[in-house]
């Protein structure tokens, strides 16, 4: 009882805390694989009742790794219109480039570059490059913790015909408790603050809990979230979405 409540205070924690600030994380735990690894997913959906909507959506993912390096492109892109109104409209392609230290295997250096855009959040683009290293706190069959550390150029452009080039840090936590047979947390936070400006900050969170009700079904409760202390003008300051995902494996 006493895990099912610390998994209750996490998820609510997370809460007040992801929004369009990349998950590498999820894509990671594949990584340890070596060679090419891949896959695209691609939805096309069209409904006509009192209005028309389309949906396009594209999820690809390809790496490949070998003894001390691995590379990695991620791509999500999703389109949602009714009418001619963009319920929906954002995209965001990633590259990134790992590579273990020789003499110290729980330090990686890290080098990635991204590109996104998105309607709903003003942004026309964003562009970022940056570098850092990832360390290895703790892990067994139990429990991982990860902590990342580094520094990026950030070029954004608005749909409002406004430009900012910063220079942020951008931090990262990374938590993964097996609590028991069937119950499993994940817990994945960025922070990062502009430099010169610590005031200028975005933090994301992920969080999920899943439950295994047997070993082909398990059920997944994702809690995101997204703080932004200097969104563009008009955009609110906090995302939060939720969703319960049902998986079968076969």
């Amino acid at each position: 009882m006493s895990k099912i409540i610390v998994v209750f205070i996490c998820l609510v924690f997370s809460i007040a805390t992801f929004g369009q600030i990349l998950n590498v994380e999820k894509k990671r735990a594949n990584l340890e694989k070596k060679g090419w690894l891949g896959n695209i997913d691609f939805t096309a959906k069209y409904t006509k009742n009192t209005s028309e909507i389309y949906q396009l959506s594209n999820r690809t993912t390809v790496s490949y790794s070998s003894e001390l390096k691995t590379y990695l492109i991620l791509a999500d892109l999703k389109l949602i219109k009714q009418n001619a109104k963009n319920l929906i409209n954002r995209g965001v392609v990633h590259l990134r480039y790992i590579k273990e230290l020789e003499n110290a295997p729980k330090i990686k250096f890290e080098l990635f570059v991204q590109s996104q855009f998105n309607a709903v959040q003003k942004i026309k683009t964003r562009t970022l490059l940056g570098t850092g290293y990832r360390f290895k706190v703790l892990g067994n069959d139990t429990i991982n913790l990860n902590f990342g550390t580094g520094i990026m150029y950030e070029y954004e452009e608005s749909t409002l015909k406004t430009y900012e080039n910063n220079l942020r840090s951008t931090n990262y936590l990374s938590f993964n408790w097996n609590l028991a047979s069937k119950w499993k947390l994940k817990l994945i936070s960025y922070y990062q603050p502009k430099l010169g400006r610590l005031s200028d900050y975005r933090i994301a969170t992920e969080s999920s809990l899943s439950y295994n009700v047997s070993k082909q079904f398990s059920i997944i409760a994702i809690i995101s979230s997204l703080h932004d202390t200097k969104p563009i003008e008009g955009i609110p300051q906090n995302f939060v979405t939720g969703n319960i995902m049902f998986r079968y494996k076969f």
